[in-house]
């Protein structure tokens, strides 16, 4: 998801540079369409840049945290999509993929980069017994 989210600031970059080409260089695409294209382009690739730069250092040097606790984990499906949620604490994490698991309270071991809440290594206990249900 987060390799997702920065090719799309990526693109949006690179669609706010042809925009900006347009209205120099053909005078007749100055016109309030092109504008707003431009400065939301311009924006969302801001917002998503400052959402993914902070965190590739942290992915490259591969600085992750290990979250552990009691958490609650419930499944989703959406437009043929499986996805996992796990509340750790205050934390929120989610991934995508086929999950054979019951809703409910486990206990939980999350391995994701430095302040982020994206997984890198995920590992669901039985409350009772410490037996292991999931890891990937």
């Amino acid at each position: 998801m987060f390799w997702l989210i920065f090719i799309i600031a990526i693109v949006l970059t690179i669609f706010s540079i042809f925009c900006i080409y347009l209205m120099i260089v053909d005078f007749e695409e100055r016109d309030i369409k092109t504008l707003l294209r431009t400065v939301f382009s311009i924006l969302g690739a801001i917002f998503l840049f400052t959402i993914t730069l902070p965190t590739i250092p942290k992915i490259i040097k591969h600085q992750t945290t290990v979250s552990e606790g009691n958490c609650s984990v419930y499944t989703t499906e959406s437009r043929g999509n499986n996805s996992l949620n796990i509340r750790l604490g205050e934390q929120y994490f989610t991934d995508q993929g086929h999950f054979d698991i019951k809703d409910g309270s486990y206990y939980c071991k999350v391995t994701h980069y430095e302040n982020t809440e994206w997984p890198t290594d995920i590992k669901i206990y039985n409350k009772q017994g410490g037996k292991i249900v999931i890891s990937y």
